[in-house]
């Protein structure tokens, strides 16, 4: 009973709880000198290593972002190397015994012993599963596996090296000064609020400041943790050039995030980090919880005004249509230039291809939200050549729809086009296979289906799809990662089991959808001509399906390239604002590279008018120009 009682509460308060831009902040602000970013940057790097890949089994129940509160007040103001050096072995000894800094990487070569030990232990991580504690006992010596009580060596920077064991043969003892360092911990107290628990709940509209992320080392905690999963577990760290940039953006995102007056601030100074990860599936929550029932979320607030945002067909800048009227522009947001705003707002936010950035900017309404209501917004627009002002106002809860998809919010699931096209929106997500198959009588006699994949689809895809196959088909390259060792080095690849969907009139039609989970669709097979329509917001499992079509040559892909943002997405747990990212590594089936470039069509046709790729293939089919060309 108490269990739920609390449930409620959080569910109450989580819905209630807004905050005033305009309140005077008493947020701790700090300009970090070099020094003190450098030994941050240290620290950072040396919580990761220890964190994730030394086995520790003492350590499950660990407060990691407490333990990063502690250590940076002691670690900031180290002067000198030596200074530093003596400061982290005092902070990370009872975490890892073993430990040692040094001050070249040529007094810490690995040396395995000559016989191995067995058995051993090893952290292990999983397509970015990044539990803290996530132990493996090695009974079998396996290639690629650290060798036992080995020490290895990792750079902080170039005159500071860390170096332990990342497999150990005895598991660490829970010594007394581990405890000693929980208690520490545990001693941190952490309110989400300036105001008690109780007053908050009862007087909701009273004054409350964001109390845990006053002091500015709570926030860096915040900004190593998110530093650490994407350096050791990102799984297109590489491709996305992190490699080469990511301890400069992370030691400019500690000094913006201690310099964060209010928590607006600091919201912004995290998206402005995660931008240059370049992934459609990395997006931060304004969700808020410290580790009790009590949570809470910054709203936001939208204007009953949407816009069309489009790249200039040159390729330089873009233009911002109003959605429901005709030669309307906005050319000015607050006497700024429309172009620098839709830059801005590119750059806080995460994208795998420019065009799918735009997409979500436009699909989410995104360009004018705000977390003030009733914020007034002073537009400057052209409409048919004359200029003139008008005042927008965020006092909504949700954004007014964009123009530009409108088969992202149709309702429609089939569509009779004429006596011989029949179209279909497989990412209506308000259909089912059961109202896919009241229309397979028309859908049979079709000589031309119009599939639409532009969105995310439902797994009633599967079982649609089985109608239109020949053969059975199989899921593209999906790689699972193993990683034992820190930066991305070493990662083991395999890959993940393929799955199928069988023809619906087969054999196997009913074992695979048993055994692939998608719902056993009726025996019958829909002859016809099959074009699907796929462009940059076909995203993620859309993707999948896309690649197994194409692959097998099912159909005709008409439109546009793909997001290029594909594989299982994972969450991660955050005081402050909580973010997913992928967290499984996709390729072509060759190896080539899918991240960042997407599935290309078999018909390009660029989307820069309101749902151009439609219109122009049923112009086309109509006049009979690939009326021959589908399966």
């Amino acid at each position: 009973m108490n269990k739920i009682i609390i449930t409620v509460l959080c569910a109450v308060l989580s819905l209630q709880s807004t905050y005033g831009k305009e309140a005077q902040s008493s947020w701790q602000t700090k300009s970090l000198d070099n020094v003190s970013v450098m030994n941050i940057s240290a620290l950072s790097k040396t919580y990761g290593y220890i964190r994730y890949f030394y086995p520790n089994d003492n350590l499950k129940k660990f407060d990691w972002y407490r333990f990063l509160i502690l250590s940076l007040g002691k670690i900031e103001t180290a002067a000198t190397t030596e200074e530093l050096k003596a400061r982290l072995y005092e902070i990370f000894r009872p975490l890892c015994p073993q430990i040692e800094f040094v001050e070249s990487a040529e007094s810490s070569k690995v040396s395995p012993p000559a016989d191995r030990t067995l058995p051993f232990y090893v952290q292990t991580h999983t397509n970015a599963t990044h539990k803290s504690v996530n132990i493996r006992r090695v009974e079998r010596y396996e290639s690629g596996l650290p060798v036992a009580d080995s020490m290895y060596c990792f750079k902080l920077r170039d005159d500071l090296y860390v170096r332990f064991p990342i497999a150990v043969s005895k598991m660490p003892t829970n010594t007394k000064e581990l405890q000693a360092l929980k208690k520490q911990t545990k001693n941190i107290k952490l309110r989400l609020f300036d105001q008690s628990t109780i007053k908050v709940f009862f007087h909701r509209n009273i004054k409350k400041e964001i109390n845990f992320l006053k002091p500015y080392n709570a926030r860096i905690a915040d900004i190593i943790i998110r530093r650490n999963f994407f350096q050791h577990f990102y799984p297109y760290f590489y491709e996305d050039g992190l490699d080469t940039n990511w301890d400069e953006i992370c030691e400019q995102t500690y000094r913006n995030a201690a310099l964060s007056a209010d928590v607006y601030q600091l919201y912004d100074v995290i998206c402005t980090m995660m931008h240059n990860v370049k992934d459609s599936h990395t997006m931060n929550s304004t969700d808020m919880n410290v580790g009790s029932w009590l949570k809470s979320y910054l709203k936001l607030y939208y204007p009953d005004f949407a816009v069309n945002i489009l790249p200039k067909s040159n390729g330089k800048g873009y233009t911002v249509s109003i959605a429901d009227r005709d030669n309307a522009f906005v050319t000015k947001v607050n006497g700024i230039d429309i172009e620098q705003i839709v830059e801005r707002k590119l750059n806080t936010i995460s994208y795998s291809t420019l065009k799918h950035g735009i997409a979500m900017l436009n699909l989410n309404g995104e360009l004018f939200s705000s977390f003030k209501k009733d914020s007034v917004i002073k537009l400057t627009i052209t409409e048919n050549g004359s200029e003139r002002n008008i005042d927008i106002v965020t006092n909504k809860y949700f954004p007014k729809y964009t123009t530009l998809y409108p088969y992202y919010h149709s309702r429609d699931l089939v569509v009779p086009i004429n006596d011989t096209v029949t179209y279909v929106n497989i990412c209506n997500h308000s259909s089912s296979y059961k109202d896919f198959t009241k229309h397979l009588d028309l859908l049979s006699k079709s000589k031309v289906t119009i599939l639409d994949l532009r969105g995310y689809p439902t797994m009633n895809t599967l079982s649609i799809l089985s109608h239109y196959l020949n053969t059975t088909i199989s899921l593209g390259k999906i790689q699972q990662q193993d990683f034992y060792y820190p930066d991305h080095k070493n990662v083991i690849y395999t890959d993940v089991p393929k799955w199928y969907i069988a023809p619906a009139n087969s054999k196997e039609s009913e074992a695979y959808s048993k055994k692939y989970g998608y719902r056993k669709p009726q025996n019958i097979k829909i002859n016809t001509s099959l074009y699907i329509l796929a462009n940059e917001t076909s995203i993620s499992f859309a993707e999948t399906l896309l690649d197994m079509l194409k692959h097998h040559k099912v159909g005709t892909i008409v439109g546009n390239y793909t997001a290029g943002c594909n594989g299982d997405i994972v969450v991660v747990d955050m005081p402050f604002a909580a973010f997913m990212t992928t967290g499984a590594y996709v390729v072509f089936r060759d190896g080539s590279r899918h991240h960042g470039v997407g599935i290309e069509p078999d018909i390009f046709i660029d989307s820069l008018d309101t749902d151009t790729p439609l219109h122009r293939l049923l112009k086309d089919v109509y006049y009979g120009k690939y009326t021959q060309a589908g399966n």
